[in-house]
């Protein structure tokens, strides 16, 4: 399995039955956190384009995160599925696992 880095969380999707990927109007996603680097941190951070990328210091493994996929990397897994990397700062919000 890949190792997130700076800033970046690895996501599983989670699938959305209701939506055809031809018909979407929108590109917002609903993820796991599988991991993320848990060395970056206020003393670390880096400039990404525009923002500063600020550490998810509040975010565990099984936590639901909301992002935009057009904002997302997404690399081949296997045959069927991917690896998602999301930056921190691009995560809309987090819904916590109990």
């Amino acid at each position: 399995m890949i190792k997130p880095v700076n800033g970046h969380l690895l996501i599983e999707p989670l699938p959305q039955e209701s939506f055809i990927a031809s018909d979407r109007e929108t590109y917002q996603e609903i993820g796991v956190v599988i991991d993320y680097d848990a060395d970056f941190d206020d003393d670390t951070a880096v400039w990404t384009g525009t923002t500063l990328s600020k550490p998810p210091q509040l975010i565990n493994k099984g936590d639901k995160v909301y992002f935009d996929s057009w904002l997302a990397a997404k690399f081949p897994k296997d045959r069927d599925s991917f690896y998602w990397l999301v930056e921190w700062s691009n995560v809309r919000a987090v819904e916590y696992a109990e």
